[in-house]
């Protein structure tokens, strides 16, 4: 089923070629990400430098190497933080009900309020720039949806006869959420936590893009689409191949998602055979 999907395998090569180039960028990179050469500022794609050089000489190609580490890290230490804590949220207030549940709804109700670029910024701007603080502001900022899909799937998922019967037996609380009710959420947090890895990528793009993110001498994707875009005219390169890694990396995490929750959902299966 899932070989047949032709944009998930895609997606899934693209991410895995991404993290692949992450990890081997030191490697890999014809040049470090500070080496700068006066003598070829502005310098367009050529035999040189494959993708150009910015206003400081310094290598585009290597730049975006050397970006996609954190810009991967960052996305995977925030979906990372934001499906531990979500997850618990969720399953504390969908198991006990009553005024946990309904004390924790109104302030999830509070945080979608914001528009989460906002809210981000706003965060960032109290805490201060920096990798680190990225990976926390943005791992904050996604704790809700994670906290919300578990919940409404354990308010369905609780009422089953199998978990009717363990609290029957006298197993602990506990007991029940662990081993009865969080095996049944996989499925969908896999699905959601692809699709965030997708939101966290292009948030900290956003964030290093307006300065409240990554801080030098380290690079981003994000940085490098901010280095060129006061040379958008005179070097466009810079800005445009950054944005194209940013889109595809931001693409195929979307369509392996998208792929996930197809391979995942038992009844979209059934409905997919019933057609063929």
């Amino acid at each position: 089923m899932a070989l047949r999907d032709k944009p998930m395998v895609a997606a899934t090569a693209l991410i895995i070629l991404v993290i692949l180039v992450s990890a081997m960028a030191p490697w890999i990179a014809p040049y470090r990400q500070d080496d700068m050469d006066v003598s070829a500022m502005l310098t367009p794609p050529g035999p040189r430098h494959l993708l150009g050089t910015d206003n400081f000489g310094r290598d585009v190609l290597s730049r975006i190497i050397y970006g996609a580490r954190i810009s991967v890290l960052v996305g995977v230490l925030s979906t990372l933080g934001a499906t531990v804590l979500g997850v618990a949220w969720g399953t504390v207030a969908g198991y006990f009900g009553g005024w946990i549940d309904e004390l924790s709804s109104r302030f999830l109700d509070i945080m979608f309020a914001f528009p989460y670029i906002v809210l981000a910024m706003a965060l960032v701007a109290l805490i201060g720039p920096g990798t680190t603080n990225v990976v926390l502001v943005i791992a904050i900022i996604r704790v809700p949806m994670f906290a919300r899909l578990t919940r409404g799937s354990l308010l369905s998922i609780k009422q089953n006869d199998y978990v009717v019967a363990a609290r029957a037996l006298g197993n602990r609380d506990h007991r029940i959420m662990v081993r009865h009710l969080l095996p049944n959420l996989v499925g969908p947090v896999l699905v959601l936590s692809t699709l965030t890895m997708a939101t966290a990528i292009n948030t900290e793009a956003a964030l290093s893009f307006l300065g409240l993110g990554v801080t030098p001498p380290q690079s981003s994707w994000g940085t490098v689409l901010a280095d060129g875009r006061n040379y958008i005219w005179q070097a466009p390169w810079i800005s445009t191949f950054a944005g194209v890694a940013i889109s595809l990396t931001v693409l195929g995490f979307n369509l392996l998602g998208d792929g996930l929750r197809d391979l995942l959902d038992p009844r979209l299966q059934r409905e997919m055979g019933k057609s063929t």
